[in-house]
């Protein structure tokens, strides 16, 4: 009992209050202290506010309330979101964004990402998760469920990046049991699952996304610099299991379980990339997938890609390099050329002509430059002229690059040289490819 003793002239007196004397809550604090800067603060169950460092959640008529300030201190709101969907019935304690403990929310191209569990009770020791969504607060106030999970209690390492305004990659990982756990990748797409087992490659200025829309591949593309998206879709199931020749007739079989696209050469109707498959038994580096602009995915087998190199070539076509054997390929999947060819090497530069012709520049050993009409069909080369231009200019270590202006058989190259010491320089000569003859 809490005794208060007051002073009248030399008596003193016991005064006993009336009722309890309370303390007011850090709940009630908090709001007491932003209260003025909300529009409406009507509505707000204070005892369930979750957040931490500058972001705040309530439940706010019976809703997901969620603000930002601009700082831990709660200066002033930055931005504030109202969900149209009601919080689970019996919602008593709100956590957010748990699992990343950097921060609460996650800025995107089109507003923010963030992670929101709803608890049955304010007592840790006693609540049960009802719900955990994974949002897309918008930037016009509103806030988009990305993503339910099914069972909180065994996730964790939760993680939601934005690519523009269309795509979000979900990655958690979930406790291993003897028939699942692991990893789990996502790729979202307004608030709907388009691929499972997805992994993300950056080439040039494109995130290309592969990953499985039901037992069908998927490929998605978003071009960072012209915020530009597509995507293509296998017409059937594709084959999850993989036999991996091991030498000598021996045949090992793989259970496929996600698809990496790396490698990617962009071209004028499409993708050309190689692929790597994550197995049940390891990395497989294996294949090569064609995605041209008619929506087709296209599968090139090869037993290996590791050590193989291609490029755009004549009329679409693209040109592979596998060891000494020559492929030309065209958007369709169609082989137009196949030839093996021990001496097509040490080339430095090569431009085609057609599909079985080319001009090509090369050095020797003893650093002597030439340019010449090749026919990787018939292995025959119909002129061969010295370039005394890069001979005097070139070095072993030396890098070389060109640039070809075409007027009609008249080719005009200008050659900048990268030497290893990071110097430069700028050499040309102009050919006529008929003959041969320099000008």
């Amino acid at each position: 009992m809490l005794l208060i003793c007051v002073a009248c002239g030399d008596e003193f007196k016991e005064v006993t209050p009336e009722g309890p004397i309370t303390t007011p809550s850090i709940h009630d604090e908090i709001f007491e202290k932003i209260a003025p800067l909300l529009k409406d603060t009507t509505g707000f169950d204070r005892e369930t506010m979750g957040g931490t460092g500058n972001a705040l959640s309530y439940v706010k008529d019976g809703k997901l309330w969620i603000g930002l300030f601009s700082d831990q201190n709660f200066t002033a709101l930055e931005k504030e979101w109202l969900s149209s969907f009601y919080v689970p019935e019996g919602t008593k304690r709100i956590i957010l964004s748990t699992y990343t403990p950097e921060t609460d929310i996650t800025q995107t191209s089109n507003g923010y990402t963030c992670f929101i569990i709803f608890h049955n009770s304010k007592e840790p020791a006693n609540y049960t998760a009802l719900a955990s969504y994974c949002l897309n607060l918008l930037d016009d106030g509103t806030i988009r469920i990305l993503y339910q999970f099914d069972d909180i209690d065994n996730i964790f390492h939760i993680d939601c990046t934005a690519y523009g305004n269309n795509y979000f990659l979900l990655s958690f990982d979930t406790y291993r049991t003897e028939s699942s756990g692991g990893n789990e990748k996502y790729l979202l797409s307004d608030g709907e699952i388009i691929a499972t087992n997805v992994t993300v490659t950056y080439e040039g200025n494109s995130y290309f996304f592969t990953g499985w829309q039901n037992d069908k591949l998927r490929v998605d593309v978003y071009d960072e610099s012209t915020k530009e998206t597509n995507n293509w879709i296998s017409e059937t199931a594709f084959d999850k299991t993989l036999s991996v020749h091991q030498g000598y007739g021996e045949y090992i079989t793989h259970k496929i379980d996600s698809v990496r696209l790396s490698n990617v050469l962009s071209l004028d109707w499409g993708y050309v990339g190689s692929l790597t498959y994550r197995t049940d038994k390891g990395i497989v580096n294996k294949d090569l997938l064609i995605l041209n602009n008619q929506g087709d995915i296209i599968l090139k087998e090869l037993e290996n890609n590791s050590y193989i190199s291609y490029r755009g070539w004549y009329n679409n076509s693209f040109l592979i390099q596998d060891s000494n054997i020559w492929t030309v390929i065209s958007p369709d999947g169609e082989e137009i050329l196949n030839v093996e060819d021990d001496y097509f090497y040490s080339i430095n530069h090569l431009e085609p002509i057609s599909y079985d012709e080319l001009i090509k520049i090369k050095d020797s050993y003893s650093n002597e430059w030439t340019i010449s009409r090749y026919n990787l069909r018939n292995q025959t080369t119909r002129w061969e002229t010295k370039l005394d231009v890069l001979s005097a200019n070139m070095e072993s270590d030396a890098k070389l690059s060109a640039t070809i202006h075409k007027n009609g058989n008249i080719w005009q190259y200008q050659c900048d040289i990268l030497y290893y010491d990071g110097s430069t320089r700028q050499v040309s000569f102009t050919i006529n490819i008929e003959t041969g003859e320099l000008l």
